[in-house]
C-alpha cells in the first residue's frame, strides 16, 4: 500500500472517545505533524503518548493520545 489514509474506527454515534486509524507510508510522519511531535518513527511499538491535536492554523482542536 502505497497512500497513506485515515480512517475512522469508532461506531457512529456519542461516545467518549473516538479512534482514528493512520496507516500507510507517511502515517507516523503526518501523525506527528497533526500532534505537533515531529518525527515519531522512532518511537517504540505500543507506547502511547498524550499530545494535542492541532489545525492548519496551529490552533488546538483536542487532546489525542497516539500509539505507534
Amino acid at each position: 500500500m502505497s497512500d497513506t489514509i485515515a480512517a475512522i474506527a469508532t461506531p457512529f454515534g456519542q461516545g467518549a472517545i473516538a479512534v482514528v486509524r493512520l496507516s500507510g507510508g507517511e502515517a507516523l510522519e503526518v501523525a506527528g505533524r497533526a500532534a505537533g511531535l515531529g518525527e515519531i518513527s522512532g518511537w517504540k511499538p505500543r507506547m502511547a503518548r498524550l499530545a494535542h491535536l492541532f489545525d492548519g492554523r496551529g490552533e488546538v482542536l483536542d487532546e489525542v493520545v497516539i500509539t505507534a
